[in-house]
């Protein structure tokens, strides 16, 4: 039994390090993980991203899609542990993030649970996404607003 384990480890890390070798490797494992994941998305730089994958079929994005370094995408909360260990309660804390067509995601941007971002979207650098963004506008700042529209 301990042998099975251990090349089940062996085997994640070695299907994790071939993923993180070029884009295309890194979608199919997003996808095989249960991302849904859209056509012609450029990825700059996939060693910099951080995708929640506890949850990953609560993640989706569109086609298109420009995603810049150092993204992070996080389905869940890890605050709800607080709660778990002072009153001896699971709050279940979880959520999906879709991200429509053609959007661009800016440098060092973190986008929470429970957010859609619409179609035809720039989000600026640094932002913090916390509320659903709706198509056709420019949205960035801590947390992320709207700043102009179509």
């Amino acid at each position: 039994m301990k042998v099975l384990q251990l090349f089940n480890k062996m085997r994640h890390r070695f299907e994790t390090y071939k993923a993180f070798r070029s884009p295309s490797n890194f979608e199919k494992y997003l996808r095989k993980k249960g991302c849904v994941i859209g056509k012609d998305i450029f990825w700059c730089n996939i060693k910099s991203l951080d995708i929640d994958l506890t949850r990953p079929q609560l993640i989706q994005i569109g086609d298109k899609c420009k995603i810049n370094n150092d993204v992070t995408l996080m389905t869940h909360d890890g605050a709800s542990n607080v709660f778990r260990h002072l009153y001896h309660d699971f709050l279940p804390s979880s959520g999906p993030i879709i991200i429509g067509e053609n959007v661009y995601i800016g440098r060092k941007t973190t986008i929470l649970k429970n957010v859609t971002i619409g179609d035809n979207v720039i989000i600026g650098y640094g932002s913090l996404v916390t509320k659903d963004i709706p198509s056709n506008c420019v949205a960035a700042g801590v947390p992320a607003k709207v700043i102009c529209s179509k």
